[in-house]
């Protein structure tokens, strides 16, 4: 009975010991940049071979042996590791997948001693000058006065701000307020695996506001020139479409009145004058009767000077000009020449 006690506590004390494994030392923190190369190292002696494995999901993706051959067992990382003489594990090319977690599995000579090493490998991206932005705040009253910002992306990325002459700076919730615009500031950002600066003048940011404002300014000059004459010829052509309209409206009205004027019937009497009968050879003014003319008489559209028809004896039909008037029709009685047996004849003239 006592026997069969004893093997009892001896294999749970066996099991024991294979499932806590003894720590070979703390948790170690490597840093490495992207494209990089890495090294997980490891500090035992009389070292056996390793096995690499990945804590989250436990995959055993290789093995070294010092002085010896590595066993890559996982096609991502095949052409990218390496051993170094004592066995520890070389990465080269990293990517951001290689950040995680992994565990040294030591096996030591002699007594087979067996132990693990753990690693929290982290990437970064090396800061480049181009990953810089500097961001000014100008307000420009009397004096120019900048505050700047400097941003770069990255994760653990740390910004400090310095002056050639080492003077204090004012660096307010990240914000750098400047106190001469004329001296150079430097922005420096570092991670654990690089660091970068860039150097600004303040005053390029104020020589740049007053720029920008002279530019406003001179465009606002030029659009006020520009549109003065415009606005006077705006002014000019409104007051002389008026006035032609005001012109044309009142000889409208003025047409409009002319047409409302009356027909006008004109009644001559002529007062019958007798002279001497004198024999045609003689030489001398026969006697000639003055009849009674009837004219009807259309007033024109437009206002012209008054003409007068005068009736030569020697003729009987006169046209007169073409005015602007409607067609005139007039009877005309003149009287012939006395002679011997001739009867006096009316003459019937349509004047146009």
């Amino acid at each position: 009975m006592m026997c069969l006690y004893f093997w009892i506590l001896l294999l749970s004390s066996l099991q024991t010991g294979i499932l806590c494994a003894v720590q070979c030392g703390d948790k170690r923190t490597v840093n490495g940049a992207v494209g990089g190369d890495v090294i997980l190292p490891v500090s035992q002696t009389g070292i056996k071979d390793i096995s690499w494995v990945i804590v989250n999901g436990g995959t055993h993706f290789a093995t070294t042996k010092p002085d010896g051959d590595i066993d890559i067992r996982d096609n991502r990382y095949k052409g990218r590791l390496y051993r170094t003489a004592d066995g520890s594990l070389n990465f080269t090319k990293l990517t951001r997948e290689d950040q995680r977690e992994y565990t040294a599995n030591i096996r030591t000579d002699p007594g087979n001693k067996q132990c693990e090493q753990q690693y929290d490998l982290r990437v970064f991206k090396k800061i480049l000058p181009e990953d810089f932005e500097i961001l000014p705040t100008v307000t420009t009253n009397v004096t120019c006065i900048v505050t700047l910002l400097c941003k770069v992306n990255g994760s653990e990325v740390i910004i400090t701000w310095s002056r050639p002459d080492g003077s204090n700076i004012n660096v307010i919730n990240g914000s750098l307020l400047v106190s001469d615009t004329n001296t150079s500031y430097t922005c420096t950002a570092q991670n654990p695996v690089s660091n970068s600066s860039k150097t600004v003048i303040p005053q390029t940011y104020c020589n740049k506001e007053n720029g920008s404002t002279g530019n406003k300014q001179s465009q606002l000059r030029n659009t006020a020139v520009i549109a003065s004459p415009l606005a006077i010829g705006a002014v000019a052509f409104i007051g002389v479409g008026a006035l032609i309209a005001n012109r044309k409206n009142r000889k409208k009205r003025k047409i409009e009145v002319e047409e409302l004027a009356p027909t006008t019937y004109v009644e001559v009497q002529q007062k019958q004058q007798t002279q001497n009968v004198i024999p045609e050879n003689s030489g001398q003014q026969k006697n000639v009767t003055a009849q009674t003319l009837y004219s009807e008489v259309q007033h024109p559209k437009k206002p012209e000077k008054p003409q007068r028809e005068r009736v030569n004896n020697s003729e009987q039909n006169i046209k007169p000009e073409k005015t602007d008037v409607n067609t005139l029709y007039s009877v005309i009685n003149s009287v012939k020449h006395k002679q011997e047996d001739s009867k006096e004849t009316t003459v019937y003239d349509t004047i146009k």
